[in-house]
């Protein structure tokens, strides 16, 4: 039925292949039962993704390591990966909170996105979005449209449309949207508009800039920190040797001021007083465990050396 209407793409909420995962976060399903779920999507689509979700209390390194490793067993051409956020009033909050669970700490949350990272890049996948990685062709035109604000209309409970200018929402009750349909009667409950602003992102670590040059060019994590060391070494430029970038192997997201300096000087001068903030952003935020943070985060060692100057070496 669904092939007949011209749905061409499943997306799976796997979770987990593990039960003691899916009783952990309340799921409906079971191991097994996602298991033969991908088998009959496998049967009717060739383009299709799962979810898994990692940082989950109780749930260890070798657990996610395994949840991946069946992904690719079953040659998922899509798998999105978010770290479980413990929402305020569930269950589960209640547990960390009487101390009966522990919640996972950021640094292994950290190393489970770093593993999922290394290991499907090497597999040929793509980091084309924050959580998403995709084999090539099979990227998520949901999810690229979303980031592009392009318009994009959701069917369904609790689906979100954007028609350009207004985002909107079905209801999420099941029941009564089933009865809206059949009674034909579709009400509009709220319309809002409002300024969305957001902060840039902050400077790249070796983490970042490996994610970013796998989203945006589809290099792999070798090829990027190879050019980043041709970088960080310097190239020749009228008869001088000069590094074009600070070092690349770094956790920090801290700059100097001196080269915050240059910055504002840098957007005042190219772009107007308007685009200056009032007071330069601070991303230093929580310090990981054994994060290398000797070092600055990874920028220009020269703002005003712009690729179109340096092209030409």
């Amino acid at each position: 039925m669904w092939k007949k209407n011209g749905i061409n793409r499943v997306s799976l909420g796997v979770q987990s292949f593990f039960d003691s995962d899916l009783v952990l976060m309340n799921r409906s399903h079971n191991s097994k039962a996602a298991i033969n779920s991908i088998k009959k999507i496998k049967n009717n689509f060739n383009n299709f993704s799962i979810d898994l979700i990692y940082g989950i209390p109780h749930s260890s390194f070798d657990q996610w390591k395994k949840n991946i490793e069946t992904a690719l067993q079953y040659d998922v051409p899509h798998i999105s990966t978010y770290v479980l956020t413990v929402e305020p009033k569930t269950a589960l909050k209640k547990l960390i909170e009487n101390k009966k669970i522990k919640e996972v700490k950021d640094t292994d949350q950290k190393l489970q996105f770093e593993f999922v990272y290394d290991l499907l890049t090497k597999m040929g996948y793509s980091n084309y979005e924050f959580s998403s990685f995709a084999k090539p062709g099979y990227e998520c035109k949901n999810n690229l449209t979303y980031w592009k604000r392009e318009k994009y209309i959701g069917f369904g409970p609790s689906a979100h449309s954007f028609d350009g200018k207004y985002r909107k929402w079905n209801i999420s009750n099941n029941q009564l949207y089933s009865q809206s349909i059949e009674n034909k009667k579709f009400n509009i409950s709220d319309i809002s508009s409002k300024i969305i602003s957001r902060n840039p992102s902050g400077p790249f670590t070796t983490s970042t800039l490996q994610q970013v040059a796998s989203s945006r060019l589809g290099f792999g994590a070798s090829r990027t920190m190879q050019i980043a060391q041709r970088l960080y070494q310097g190239i020749e430029i009228d008869g001088e040797t000069i590094g074009l970038i600070t070092y690349m192997r770094t956790d920090g997201t801290n700059l100097s001021a001196d080269a915050v300096s240059d910055f504002r000087d840098f957007i005042k001068k190219q772009y107007g007083t308007e685009y200056l903030p009032e007071k330069p952003l601070n991303y230093s935020g929580k310090k990981a465990k054994n994060a290398q943070e000797a070092h600055e985060a990874i920028r220009p060692t020269d703002i005003s050396r712009s690729p179109d100057t340096v092209k030409k070496y």
